[in-house]
């Protein structure tokens, strides 16, 4: 089993131990009602099955892409919650796809957590792949940025990312754009993980 299989097995018993449910989100419409909780302008969405914090969500090996849409800016906004997301297959097999009209997630404020995104694919994200803000706290595993149109990650006000074996491809821009907060790439594989 690769570490990443590793990673969901020891998810799935955690969250048995801590009492945090395991979603599955098998398309884009389920993963948006899991994660996506917030919206700022007219015609936006939020979705209607919100992960509680702490909750992991199995995302299904495919291209999550599409309506509906958090914003006019983001496909996906989690506002002041935190989770872990991780790819049920090969890291890089989920792939969440800004289609080139907007940024694929905005985050801003984690509460008192981390999100955790764990083998997904950012692709064709316009603007940016994703946006931290309000000191959100986001660690990347195994993930992958492609095709972003001017960053992959802008990490704004107070915002704290940590990265470990995330590549980036193809992106336009800067592939990290700090506007106040940090980000720190690690040189090892996350503290968690074994294999």
């Amino acid at each position: 089993m690769n570490a990443l299989g590793l990673l969901v097995v020891g998810l799935l018993a955690l969250s048995s131990l801590v009492g945090a449910t395991v979603h599955n989100a098998e398309d884009h419409d389920d993963l948006f009602n899991l994660i996506s909780n917030y919206c700022y302008s007219a015609g936006c969405m939020a979705g209607n099955n919100i992960v509680t914090n702490g909750d992991s969500v199995i995302a299904a090996v495919g291209t999550f892409s599409g309506a509906p849409y958090a914003n006019s800016d983001a496909v996906y906004f989690p506002l002041s919650i935190y989770f872990s997301l991780v790819c049920s297959g090969v890291p890089h097999s989920c792939i969440l796809n800004g289609a080139n009209s907007r940024m694929i997630m905005r985050i801003s404020g984690t509460g008192s957590g981390t999100i955790t995104i764990s083998g997904m694919t950012f692709k064709d994200g316009d603007d940016m792949g994703v946006w931290t803000t309000s000191s959100a706290r986001v660690t990347f595993e195994a993930s992958k940025f492609v095709s972003c149109s001017t960053k992959a990650i802008q990490v704004q006000s107070s915002g704290t990312v940590n990265l470990y074996a995330t590549v980036f491809s193809a992106t336009n821009g800067d592939d990290i754009y700090l506007l106040g907060g940090s980000a720190t790439v690690h040189s090892t594989c996350p503290p968690d993980w074994s294999g």
